[in-house]
Parts: C-alpha cells; sequence; structure tokens
C-alpha cells in the first residue's frame, strides 16, 4: 500500500500539472483575443498587407487590390458563430462595408479559421482574406 506521502507527492503533481495546463490555454485564449481585435483593426482600416501578416500562409496583394481598397469603408464587424478547439479557433463572421465608387453598402460573409502556431506561440489566420466586392 502507497503511504500517505507518495499519495500527497502525486496529488501535488497532478494539480500542479492541471494547474500549468490551464495558464497556457488562458495564456492562449488572451493571445488569441488580441489577434483577433488587432486583425479586425487592420480590416476596418482596409489595410490588407496588414491582415495579410496575420495569415499562416501571407497572400500577395496586388496593387490593383490596394487601390481598390482605398475606397472600401468596413462600417461593421459582427461575430456569428464560433467553434473552438486544441489550438484552433474557427469563427463565421459578418463584415458590413460601404463603398464609396458605388456609393452601395454591402455584407459579407466570411469564415475564419484560426490555428496556433506553437513554434512562433502565435495564432494565425489559415483562411484566406476576405474579397470587398
Amino acid at each position: 500500500m502507497a503511504s500517505f506521502k507518495s499519495i500527497f507527492a502525486i496529488v501535488y503533481i497532478l494539480i500542479l500539472a492541471l494547474n500549468l495546463t490551464g495558464c497556457a490555454s488562458e495564456e492562449r485564449a488572451r493571445d488569441l483575443n488580441f489577434t483577433l481585435i488587432k486583425y479586425e483593426k487592420s480590416l476596418r482600416w482596409a489595410t490588407l498587407d496588414e491582415a495579410s501578416k496575420y495569415q499562416k500562409e501571407p497572400e500577395n496583394i496586388t496593387s490593383f487590390e490596394r487601390k481598390r481598397m482605398k475606397s472600401v469603408k468596413v462600417t461593421g464587424y459582427k461575430v456569428i458563430s464560433t467553434i473552438v478547439g486544441e489550438g484552433e479557433y474557427s469563427r463565421l463572421v459578418e463584415i458590413s462595408f460601404y463603398n464609396e465608387s458605388t456609393a452601395v453598402e454591402r455584407n459579407l460573409t466570411i469564415r475564419e479559421d484560426w490555428v496556433y502556431d506553437e513554434d512562433k506561440s502565435l495564432w494565425l489566420l489559415s483562411s484566406k482574406l476576405p474579397r470587398f466586392r
């Protein structure tokens, strides 16, 4: 039969391991929230170059797209639903935008897929950037 000290040591180690895992999860959640806020800001200010920095595989933004984005103003960014997994986060968002060239407000619904990169300790967008057309 195991002694009280050895049982106490095992329980202590388990509690410590669970706390460390919880801390890592909390830190990842904070990092994700911070990343999502910065990403949304880059879209609100219509800077696709900045938004592409959050991508796992950054897209090449053409000069035509940069020029077109100068006439786009994002007026709303609404999260419709989310799916949370270990090291993964997906959300369906509705982006409202106004195109100054056409004087028309439109809505775009897209899915954002985010993954946690262990090597870089960063959340990265694995889906494509929205195209405001």
